[in-house]
């Protein structure tokens, strides 16, 4: 009977303990957190992870355990299958690089005591489309929401600082041009790269942070789809811009910075297994391809490339004056098709930058660009913008206080018919190259014109660069083809091509101070019937010099130098039998 009764009692026991064991296995699961203080909670039914505890919530993943391979506590479970996230009240920030991996989380929910996300705190969330809450967010670190791809509308109302970050990127960084935009944090390469809070933000279209003070580098660098920003596109308390805060914005239409004085350019490094290493230049708007107008009305400093291919840009401030810009870097307005009118009063040079693919010397987080400031002349791949190169619909232009013209600066600016440059001395290479309506230059103190050769290269299937073309020239008012008059009296040289093509050119008269005279330098002037020579140092007329000129033209040169220039010109110059030489 007692055996009995045991069995019985055995029995109810496990009726009994079953059930409780079935209904203390929920749905929910405890995590295990960095930090005592924190738990986290992941509910199947729902998928959602929910973060609880008071102060800041200190992750203890580094960008080292990330590139270690190592980085998560995360229960993969939670880590593969969260699609929301919820922070408790309570907590007031969030630590560095804590959640990259949640790759199909689709929610973010932050309490209003959250005043701070950490650097790369989101990186990569893909799925990312609705962050709520965070009202009392102030500070936003570099590459907190980078690569939320899907991410749509955003809104800090009191946010006051989106910062920049140093981040070691790797595997491709190319994605601007061919559509692709993989960067994964690692140590693949050593270089630093700063990241700003939404860059690659590819579908982010709204943002309201109408309190933000300081946009970092980068910020929204490659937010394609980015429209608005506080409504109006007005940052009123915006005084402090990063580098290439707006790069490859192409839906961008308008904006106004009121308060900002600096435009910085920013580098951008590739390490490609097959190309290897390369470098490119972005401005603060460049490939901002639907921007038409900005205010900036403070700006003191322009720097390289800042509108680089903003294709529809036709109004700058209220009437087209930058009054305040005393630098401007290479490429500034490289491409801007739709501008017709500028002025700036204070800049002193246009410049020219001239930079390689592969070059991988160092990162600057301010580079502005130089005159032939090319970083490494070993690599290959060269590209070449001047200030206003292609800017194609550019009627006129005030530079009353420019000195230095770099190369390149108005190549193929086809509306441009008249200039006036007072104070320049030097031209760069290819500097009116193809300006086809320029028919007034006044350039009284002009003494040398630069010639430099241009290299041209093709991407193989394999990505690599081989020359296509031998190095090639183009001469500074080559193909200006309304250009009529030519007279100046302080010229030393005059370089190869640089009058070539000038089909309506017919007079020229050159000064006392002439020493040499390139190859081709007036090639095709086919109406070209004076020629006035004074200077005696004239030592070298290159080949074929006056090919193709009017076939009676009249060269008037000094009596002494008769015989002299008569042969230089005949022989290497290749002008026609029956021109005429004048001794004077």
């Amino acid at each position: 009977m007692k055996k009995l009764i045991s069995l019985f009692l055995v029995f109810m026991l496990l009726v009994t303990v079953v059930p409780f064991n079935v209904l203390a296995d929920t749905d929910e699961i405890e995590i295990n957190v960095y930090s005592k203080i924190f738990k986290a909670f992941y509910n199947k039914t729902t998928n959602t992870l929910t973060i609880t505890g008071k102060g800041f919530f200190d992750s203890g993943v580094s960008s080292s355990d990330y590139n270690n391979g190592n980085p998560f506590y995360w229960d993969e479970i939670a880590l593969d299958n969260t699609k929301t996230i919820v922070i408790s009240e309570g907590i007031t920030g969030i630590d560095d690089f804590t959640f990259i991996g949640f790759q199909n989380v689709e929610t973010l929910i932050l309490p209003n005591s959250m005043k701070h996300i950490g650097k790369c705190a989101f990186f990569d969330l893909i799925k990312l489309k609705s962050i709520q809450g965070g009202k009392n967010v102030t500070q936003i670190d570099g590459g907190a929401f980078m690569n939320c791809k899907n991410l749509k509308n955003i809104s800090f109302p009191n946010l006051q600082k989106l910062d920049d970050n140093e981040v070691k990127l790797f595997s491709h960084y190319n994605g601007f041009e061919d559509g692709t935009d993989v960067c994964l944090i690692g140590d693949y390469y050593s270089p630093w790269v700063y990241v700003g809070a939404f860059m690659h933000c590819q579908n982010l279209e709204n943002v309201y942070i109408p309190k933000v003070k300081k946009l970092g580098d980068r910020t929204f660098f490659d937010c394609q789809k980015l429209k608005t920003i506080n409504k109006n596109n007005i940052l009123n308390n915006v005084t402090s811009l990063g580098v290439s805060v707006f790069h490859n914005c192409k839906s961008l239409k308008n904006i106004s910075l009121p308060n900002i004085t600096t435009l910085n350019s920013g580098r951008v490094v590739d390490e490609d297994t097959l190309n290897g290493k390369k470098s490119f230049i972005e401005g603060t708007f460049s490939n901002c391809y639907s921007l038409e107008s900005v205010n900036i009305p403070k700006a003191k400093v322009i720097g390289a490339d800042t509108f680089y291919q903003c294709k529809k840009l036709k109004k700058i401030n209220a009437n087209n004056k930058l009054n305040n810009v005393t630098y401007l870097g290479a490429g500034a307005f490289a491409k801007c098709e739709s501008l017709e009118t500028i002025t700036l009063p204070k800049v002193d040079g246009l410049y020219m930058l001239k930079w390689a693919e592969h070059d991988v010397t160092d990162i600057t987080k301010n580079s502005a660009g130089h005159y032939y400031g090319e970083f490494e002349s070993h690599f290959l791949g060269y590209k070449y913008h001047g200030t206003f190169e292609g800017c194609t619909r550019l009627k006129s232009i005030s530079v009353p206080n420019v000195k230095t013209v770099g190369a390149r600066t108005f190549y193929s600016c086809k509306s441009l018919k008249k200039i006036s440059l007072p104070k320049v001395k030097e031209l760069g290479s290819s500097a009116f190259f193809n300006c086809i309506n320029l028919s007034t230059v006044d350039i009284p103190k002009l003494k040398k014109l630069h010639s430099s050769a241009w290299k041209v290269y093709k991407q193989n299937p394999n990505k690599k660069y081989t020359l296509i073309e031998t190095p090639y020239y183009r001469g500074t008012f080559e193909k200006c083809v309304k250009l009529k008059k030519i007279t100046s009296s302080s010229l030393t040289n005059v370089g190869k091509y640089d009058f070539k093509d000038c089909t309506r050119l017919e007079s020229i008269t050159l000064g006392k101070n002439l020493k040499s005279i390139g190859d081709s330098a007036f090639n095709n002037n086919r109406k070209l019937k004076s020629v006035n020579i004074k200077s005696t140092k004239l030592s070298k007329v290159g080949k074929s010099a006056f090919s193709k000129i009017y076939s009676k033209a009249k060269f008037t040169v000094p009596k002494s130098k008769l015989k002299k220039y008569k042969k230089l010109i005949k022989s290497n110059g290749k002008a026609p039998k029956n021109v005429k030489f004048i001794a004077k």
